[in-house]
C-alpha cells in the first residue's frame, strides 16, 4: 500500500486492512470485507489484496500505458497466473 488513505479501512477506519473491493476501489478490514462480500460481487467484488495485482497508470506517460496494455495482453493470452494454456483434448487424426 502506497497511499496513506489505503492504510485504513474505507468503511470503519480500522488500521491495516487486508481486503479490497476491486470494483469500488477501496481497502477494507476483515469485518467490513465480510459485509461487502454479503452484498454480492455485482455490488462489491471483495478479494484479499495480496492476491490482487494493481498496475500503476499515468495517462501522461506512454510507457505507463504500454505497460498496462502489455499486462492485459498477457492475461488474455496466458490467464491471470501467466501459466501457458495447454490443450486439454486430443485432436482427431483423420
Amino acid at each position: 500500500m502506497i497511499k496513506s488513505d489505503n492504510r485504513i479501512c474505507a468503511d470503519c477506519g480500522a488500521p491495516d486492512p487486508k481486503w479490497v473491493s476491486a470494483n469500488i476501489g477501496v481497502f477494507l478490514c476483515l469485518k467490513c470485507g465480510d459485509v461487502h462480500r454479503a452484498l454480492g460481487p455485482d455490488i462489491s467484488k471483495v478479494d484479499d489484496y495480496s492476491m490482487v495485482s494493481f498496475i500503476p497508470l499515468d495517462l501522461r506517460k506512454e510507457s505507463s500505458i504500454q505497460y498496462v496494455l502489455s499486462s492485459i495482453d498477457t492475461c488474455i493470452q496466458y490467464g491471470e497466473d501467466a501459466d501457458v494454456k495447454v490443450r486439454d483434448f486430443e485432436e482427431d487424426e483423420d
